[in-house]
């Protein structure tokens, strides 16, 4: 999905705004409740609509790995202020690796999503398909065995954002 544009985003909240004079006065509802509502709307757009990075993470057998992966990926984003989300794609494991990704998933929902491959189809299909599913501004790659370090991930943003490199 694409983020909207200030514009849009701006659109968006006046005909919230309207919404809740409108109800409010021809309905008689709470506008405080009406507020909260649109506020949590809203949330739930900035959230859905504006995040920064997709870090997408093909893997095969990298359950140990993967523990230490996301935090020291959860550290770079919380440090530098981004939003972000984590995709995993288990290329048909056949150790604990998706267990790692469900139980990472349930500690941190929003930013931790898994897909698995019932058997190994190989790296560029795992890639596809987290793009596929990636909703961040900018996409990095990274490999799950910790030879790609998280903290090279500012700066590949800022060469992305403001340098134009793709």
């Amino acid at each position: 999905s694409k983020n909207l544009s200030s514009k849009a985003y701006v659109s968006l909240i006046i005909n919230y705004i309207i919404k809740i004079q409108i109800y409010s006065e021809e309905k008689s509802y709470n506008k405080q409740k009406l507020s909260q509502i649109v506020i949590k709307g809203i949330k739930n757009i900035q959230k859905n609509n504006n995040m920064d990075i997709s870090v997408v993470i093909p893997l095969y057998n990298e359950d140990e790995s993967l523990p230490e992966l996301h935090s020291w990926i959860k550290k770079v984003m919380d440090t530098n202020g981004f939003t972000y989300e984590i995709i995993f794609v288990n290329d048909g494991s056949t150790d604990s690796s998706w267990e790692v990704i469900k139980k990472l998933h349930s500690g941190n929902p929003d930013n931790v999503h898994g897909i698995k491959f019932r058997r190994n189809h190989g790296k560029s299909p795992a890639l596809y398909c987290g793009f596929e599913k990636a909703q961040g501004d900018v996409v990095i790659t990274m490999d799950a065995d910790l030879q790609d370090s998280p903290d090279e991930i500012p700066e590949l943003y800022r060469m992305i954002k403001e340098e134009g490199y793709d």
